[in-house]
């Protein structure tokens, strides 16, 4: 019976759908001139059922945005997320994460680095 059991919930988690991440971080360094850094989070759907991105949730949406290009996913199709980060009148260096949430309960963190050449910290002016 254990046996049985365990066989039934084995198949029924290999047939989750299941986000495969090209990478879940990006850095950059900041150029003067350069205030708005974008990103796209690759991602393929490697489960054998269709996923759907519920939601994208930005933990600062004053200088962070984000998008799936596709929402709902079937097993095989690829997509992504495209990050857009403003530093005008931030601190760097700096990271700005956001969360991308699926309807099997999951959640991915992605975040967006933002480097000064030097290592040192400064303030970037607004325009």
């Amino acid at each position: 019976m254990k046996r049985a059991v365990f066989l039934v919930l084995a198949s029924a988690a290999a047939a989750q759908a299941e986000l495969k991440w090209e990478h879940t971080s990006h850095h950059f360094v900041y150029e003067q001139g350069r205030e708005v850094m974008r990103h796209e989070f690759t991602y393929a759907n490697a489960g054998k059922t269709t996923l759907r991105v519920t939601a994208i949730k930005s933990g600062c949406v004053c200088c962070t945005a984000a998008s799936a290009t596709r929402k709902i996913v079937a097993p095989g199709e690829k997509g992504a997320v495209v990050m857009r980060v403003d530093v005008r009148g931030k601190d760097l260096p700096l990271a700005k994460p956001v969360i991308v949430m699926t309807d099997d309960g999951r959640s991915t963190p992605l975040v967006i680095h933002v480097d000064t050449v030097d290592g040192k910290p400064v303030k970037v002016r607004r325009r």
